[in-house]
């Protein structure tokens, strides 16, 4: 090989290892801008990564922001009773370690019952609904009430809690039902036009109304009212004096604050243990028409079944019947037509018609059941079936019917004494109950009580009621009230006014009983008060007051000064007034709040002579407490008519007032009005105590609402000397000389040593 061969092999070489250095350069080069873009890529995704994990977070952020403002901000009127049902209602516990009731623990000896139970169907099918929706647009989508956060921190302490008593299913129906219930009806008294419409401007509910009646077991015979023997034809007489109850308490009121501030009752309640009122017997029970006639016989014969589930079963179903009709009979001496009876999970809305009391009528609500699960995703129309809705379309419904008081009450019970027995008094077509139930018809009811569309007129003020019995044609007019300050149509007034001033002016100071026929209607109380000066006057027999509004109503003559009548014969002429009846010319001024510990306001026009005043009504074991404030004034006498009232006398009714609820006021003591609680200076206040005191009487319950602002004598008045004690003579002379002089005795009026008087003794230094 010659020496150029080897160059140009030489020279190939070279290339050839050039070229595969470059290639490799070339290769590396290409790995690394390989390597580069994975790297860009890696990078780039990261980015990609870590923005969607930051707009993750963003919305996260937000998405709880909006969770929060909405868990804090006001709720709608759906997302409020989504709150109540799901986070609330729901999560009441029954404690199962209670037993099923096998005893009867509810009293109703003595209480009327119905003869019927039928379901409500103009509720259910349409009332219910018809209300919500009218509940709803008065709402409509604005923010009223409690976030969500209150709902929830609600229901943990209520699941916290479980219920067992009566006591633990009043606290829960309080926080989750009657309070959500309260707080929607209040949106809808913003509008004056549904306020007229209602008039009201709230609904509130009651678990404590002030009462007369004593403890259950301390009621006197002569305060309660005796019960009628059923299927008696011998009951004409109008009067329910004659009957025989036990205390009228239920454990709730629904309370109307109508458009005048005075409170009236809408609809009672009651309260049971769960264990006693449970959802899987009141389902059953609720069918039977003549539930309630077979409990009777059933608790009368005393036969329950010798099988222990069987028996269980009639048990529950006593207890069942007995909780309705204990409501029932609160329904009764209430004047109302509405209640219901709440047990936790179930809640039973009740209502009679006044034209057809045999028959009560239920609406069953398992809310649980009716409304279903929280996932639903249409809840508007499930939601009205929730407790809060349904209760709330009750509430709104009872709005519509005045309760019965007064002389349209006592007309209402004379009526209902007729038609309904009492409990443990079968009627009279109701012997083999079950026998009949299952081989005859039902049994008739009143035209169109079966109709699902059907309303009866619930209005008092249209329907009258017969005072005696069926043979009878004599009925009672209910009559409206009348504000003291507005000025009502008085034409009647006015002609038996006339008629009563010319026959007032014919007849002698000693002449003999009036007529009980010649004046049978009822009439309200309108005059204006007489002054302090007009009935001390009457009283010291002295003369007319010219400032007393009613002052030409008490001349006998045209130009006379001086009072027609002594105070004797003031007494005797109400008395013939109110004895047998107390409802002419007399009102109670208990939905005014006039009412004390032992007694209740009334005003009193003397239909004779014009004269206007107050009486403290109250019940026949609290006379003595009556003749004890007697003395008191007495002993006041120098003070009647500008530090207290003027003392006119005591009086008995027989027989007496009704008032809701069952009790009757037999007593009274008339006064003269002394005036409204008013805010003054404490120095004023206390000079009025200063006055009753030096006269040697300690007035035992010195607090705002027993002093009064008295427009007449510009100061205030001291009321209310049922707690009054007498003084000892003070042993320092200048005392006693203050005191106006030796004191005849110590303690009260009743002759008894009193443990307040060292008490008053300590606060005044003596």
């Amino acid at each position: 090989m010659s020496q150029s061969d080897s160059q140009k092999i030489e020279e190939l070489q070279r290339l050839l290892e050039q070229a595969r250095r470059e290639n490799e350069r070339a290769q590396r080069e290409m790995e690394e801008a390989r390597h580069e873009n994975e790297k860009t890529r890696r990078e780039t995704e990261q980015t990609r990564r870590e923005t969607e994990q930051n707009r993750r977070e963003m919305e996260e952020i937000r998405h709880e922001n909006k969770m929060m403002q909405r868990k804090l901000q006001k709720s709608t009127l759906t997302e409020y009773l989504y709150n109540c049902h799901y986070r609330v209602y729901n999560k009441l516990i029954l404690d199962h370690r209670v037993k099923p009731s096998t005893g009867l623990p509810t009293r109703v000896d003595g209480k009327f019952y119905p003869k019927w139970l039928r379901p409500w169907n103009a509720f259910a099918n349409y009332q219910r609904q018809r209300y919500f929706e009218e509940i709803s647009r008065a709402c409509g989508e604005e923010r009223l009430f409690n976030q969500e956060t209150t709902s929830r921190d609600l229901g943990d302490f209520i699941a916290g809690l479980p219920a067992k008593t009566e006591n633990d299913i009043d606290r829960f129906e309080s926080r989750s039902v009657e309070e959500p219930t309260r707080a929607i009806l209040g949106s809808l008294w913003r509008d004056n036009d549904l306020r007229q419409q209602y008039q009201c401007n709230a609904l509130i509910f009651l678990n404590n109304i002030p009462t007369l009646l004593p403890p259950e077991d301390d009621i006197p015979t002569s305060d309660i009212i005796q019960q009628p023997q059923i299927g008696s034809s011998k009951q004409s007489n109008a009067s329910t004096s004659g009957f025989k109850i036990p205390k009228l308490r239920p454990d709730g009121w629904g309370i109307r604050v109508e458009l005048n501030n005075e409170h009236s009752v809408a609809f009672v309640y009651d309260f049971k243990a769960a264990h006693k009122f449970s959802v899987k017997y009141v389902k059953a029970a609720l069918t039977n028409e003549q539930l309630f006639m077979k409990v009777t016989q059933l608790v009368n014969s005393d036969k329950y079944s010798t099988d222990d589930d069987l028996r269980l079963k009639e048990r529950n179903e006593v207890g069942i019947a007995m909780a309705m009709t204990q409501v029932f009979n609160y329904m009764i001496w209430y004047g109302v037509v509405y209640g219901y009876v709440a047990a936790g999970k179930v809640l039973v809305l009740l209502h009679f018609d006044r034209a057809d009391p045999q028959t009560l009528y239920y609406h069953l609500c398992i809310p649980e059941k009716d409304v279903g699960i929280a996932s639903v995703k249409d809840q508007s129309n499930l939601l009205s079936h929730t407790a809060v809705a349904q209760l709330a379309s009750f509430s709104l419904l009872s709005l519509g019917s005045q309760a019965l008081r007064d002389n349209s009450l006592e007309a209402s019970v004379a009526v209902i004494k007729e038609k309904l027995a009492i409990w443990g008094q079968p009627y009279e077509d109701s012997t083999h109950v079950e026998i009949e139930s299952t081989s005859s018809p039902e049994p008739t009811s009143p035209p169109g009580s079966e109709d699902p569309d059907f309303i009866s007129s619930e209005s008092p003020a249209k329907r009258k009621y017969a005072l005696r019995s069926s043979s009878s044609c004599k009925t009672a007019t209910v009559l409206s009230r009348d504000s003291d300050h507005d000025e009502p149509d008085r034409s009647q007034d006015d002609l038996r006014l006339e008629r009563a001033k010319t026959n007032a002016l014919k007849r002698k100071a000693d002449s003999s009983h009036t007529d009980e026929n010649t004046e049978t209607s009822e009439w309200a109380p309108n005059r204006s008060y007489c002054t302090q000066a007009c009935l001390l006057g009457l009283k010291n027999g002295g003369n007319l007051d010219s400032n007393c509004p009613n002052v030409l109503l008490h001349r006998a003559q045209e130009d006379s000064t001086r009072h027609p009548i002594s105070l004797d014969e003031f007494n005797r002429l109400i008395g013939e007034q109110l004895y047998h009846t107390p409802y002419r010319g007399c009102r109670a001024l208990d939905r005014e709040d006039k009412r004390g510990a032992i007694g209740i306001l009334f005003k009193i026009d003397l239909a004779l002579y014009g004269y206007a005043f107050v009486a403290k009504g109250t019940l026949a074991h609290h006379l003595s407490s009556l003749e004890h404030e007697s003395i008191v004034y007495a002993r006041l006498a120098r003070l009647q008519g500008k530090v207290i009232p003027v003392y006119l006398g005591i009086i008995r009714l027989h027989p007496g007032y009704l008032l809701p609820g069952g009790a009757r006021i037999t007593c009274m003591m008339l006064m003269s009005w002394a005036g409204e609680e008013a805010p003054g200076l404490k120095s004023e206040k206390s000079r009025s105590w200063q006055e009753v005191f030096s006269e040697g009487v300690y007035q035992g319950d010195e607090r705002d609402p027993n002093m009064v602002w008295n427009d007449e004598c510009q100061r205030f008045m001291v009321i209310d000397f049922n707690e009054a004690i007498f003084l000892p003579a003070p042993k320092n002379k200048q005392l006693s000389k203050l005191m106006g002089g030796k004191r005849k005795r110590s303690g009260d009026a009743r002759g008894h040593k009193s443990k307040r008087i060292k008490c008053a003794q300590d606060i005044c230094g003596i």
